[in-house]
């Protein structure tokens, strides 16, 4: 009796260890299945825009692929919670065993129920974590959906705001300006009526103020834009005929690459002239999936480009009313002067200025012409690698104390609507164009004294004798041609006993021959016996009448 007792409890031990496998390996595989679940929605996309992920069946957009998701989360939920009841007949099951067991084996027991609680535990954990992010990104896309409407309609109206705002002091009924008139490049009347001499600056800048608080409110809203544009999918390029024809442009045979067929036949080199350069690219415009974006986009690079134009306009239009308001008080002849002292200062005559201006060269200029020619009389930039622009170089860094190569001369301190009203003043008849000749006189009339007096700057001095002692160097000759300073600015050159003067004139050093103006260099090209065109045999024997032996050249100069 008791053999058969003791083997009915072995078997009834046997069948609860199976159980109890069976129901822990049950739970590892429903776990499995749950995992593998909650991994497919840890890879759904979180976008805003439509995607190409596939769920279930067919392409979803980002709000359905969240939704379904969420049903999908809901399902694995609703399976827990039955399993719930599964998993703790499990363990109970296990208590049971353990209180009967062996001491040997329950130490296999409980590592059997600690790995099913365990792996229980860790899936409702990363359940409650899939729910949780769930439900955060569905929100956050409401919230970025909810900010993309509120941005659209804040650009629309500020549009309106931009459209209506004006850009001028509204100071007059005739005060007729348009946005054009603000540009410098505008042709004003100079007349004090209709130059706007009464032109509302406190408005102005009221109006600038406004706009600048425009503009930081319009700033607050690029951290919108920036988050919109980061959860945005940008749209799939497509290939365009452009790519294919340069595909098919690099197939043709290397042979023939690089010539050109004429019309025999034969193949001839293809001139450089021939070669087309290519056109620059302009970037791409990213293009986004949501049409939303897209046209938010394009509002707000408008708003960009308006809110820019607004500013340049009330700037441009402030800075007009302050020359207007300077201009009350003209005086031409401190006008005058002060040109005068300019040219003066930049060695530059006053017909060299208008010369290119004066095209049919009858000494008139319109008053546009005129206005053009001392605007644009600055000196443009150079590099000093000739001997005159060495010289310019030495005179520029001793001037201006600048270690660059590159220079770029002031301008005359002037504007369009002062020259503008000196034109008004030099055509007091109103016929429309300056007379060259008037405008000398008017310039040069009541000049000071001993204005036409050279007066040689330190740097101009220094500049003509480095200049000097460098084309002396130059010379190959075997007695040296020499120039020498005898006083001030007159210089003795060569054998010659007479005095010629030296000035530092449009940026070179200039020669006194006769009733005009020589560089040195071409003064000494034709003095200078080692500088000359022809070699010193064919000079000696066009002097003597007959050609020169070889050995001559040798007595006279040593060719180079």
């Amino acid at each position: 009796m008791m053999a058969k007792a003791r083997t009915e409890r072995l078997a009834e031990a046997r069948k609860s260890a199976e159980d109890f496998q069976k129901a822990c390996q049950d739970v590892f595989d429903y776990c499995t299945i749950a995992e593998y679940a909650l991994r497919k929605l840890a890879l759904l996309p979180e976008g805003d825009d439509p995607r190409d992920t596939v769920i279930a069946s067919g392409s979803l957009g980002p709000e359905d692929a969240l939704a379904q998701a969420s049903q999908s989360l809901k399902t694995v939920a609703n399976g827990l919670s039955e399993q719930e009841i599964r998993v703790c007949d499990c363990l109970a099951l296990g208590n049971r065993i353990l209180a009967d067991c062996r001491p040997e084996a329950a130490a296999r027991v409980k590592q059997w129920m600690h790995a099913v609680n365990s792996r229980w535990e860790e899936l409702l954990e990363w359940t409650q974590m899939r729910e949780w992010k769930l439900s955060q990104a569905t929100a956050d896309q409401h919230e970025r959906r909810r900010m993309l409407e509120s941005l659209i309609n804040w650009l629309d109206n500020a549009d309106r705001r931009l459209r209506s705002c004006p850009t001028r002091g509204e100071t007059q009924p005739d005060d007729a300006f348009s946005q054009s008139d603000v540009s410098s490049e505008s042709s004003l009347p100079m007349n004090v009526q209709s130059m706007g001499l009464d032109m509302d600056q406190d408005h102005i800048r009221r109006l600038l103020n406004e706009h600048t608080l425009f503009e930081t409110e319009f700033a607050a809203r690029q951290t919108d834009r920036d988050v919109i544009l980061q959860h945005a999918r940008k749209r799939a390029e497509e290939p365009t005929l452009r790519k294919h024809k340069s595909i098919g442009a690099t197939s043709k045979p290397q042979s023939l690459r690089g010539h050109s067929v004429g019309r025999g036949g034969s193949v001839g080199r293809r001139s450089l002239g021939s070669r087309r350069q290519p056109l620059p690219e302009e970037p791409p415009k990213t293009v986004y999936a949501n049409e939303k974006v897209n046209e938010m986009n394009a509002k707000w690079d408008h708003i960009v480009a308006a809110s820019k134009a607004r500013r340049q306009a009330l700037e441009e239009r402030l800075a007009h009313a302050e020359e207007v308001e300077r201009l009350k008080g003209f005086d031409f002849n401190v006008w005058r002067k002060r040109y005068l002292q300019w040219l003066n200062e930049k060695k530059a005559r006053l017909v060299d200025l208008f010369h290119r201006y004066d095209l049919d060269r009858d000494g008139k200029l319109s008053h546009k012409e005129f206005v053009d020619a001392i605007l644009n009389s600055t000196t443009k930039m150079f590099t000093p690698l000739s001997g005159s622009d060495r010289c310019r170089f030495l005179l520029l860094q001793l001037t201006f104390a600048c270690p660059n190569k590159c220079f770029l001369l002031p301008e005359f301190p002037s504007s369009r609507l002062e020259l503008e009203l000196v034109a008004d003043i030099v055509d007091a008849k109103g016929e429309g164009f300056i007379d060259m000749q008037k405008f000398n006189a008017a310039l040069r009339n009541g000049a000071p004294a001993g204005a036409a007096k050279v007066d040689l700057t330190k740097a101009e001095r220094s500049a003509i004798e480095h200049e000097t002692s460098h084309q002396v160097s130059l010379c190959t000759c075997h007695n040296t041609y020499r120039i020498c300073k005898i006083s001030g600015n007159m210089y003795k050159f060569g054998d010659s006993q007479k005095l010629r003067l030296v000035r530092f004139l449009h940026s070179n050093v200039m020669v006194r021959v006769g009733g005009g103006w020589v560089p040195l260099t071409e003064y000494l090209a034709k003095n200078d016996p080692c500088r000359g065109r022809f070699p010193t045999f064919f000079v000696a024997g066009a002097i003597f009448g007959r050609q020169c032996e070889p050995g001559l050249n040798s007595l006279l100069c040593v060719r180079r």
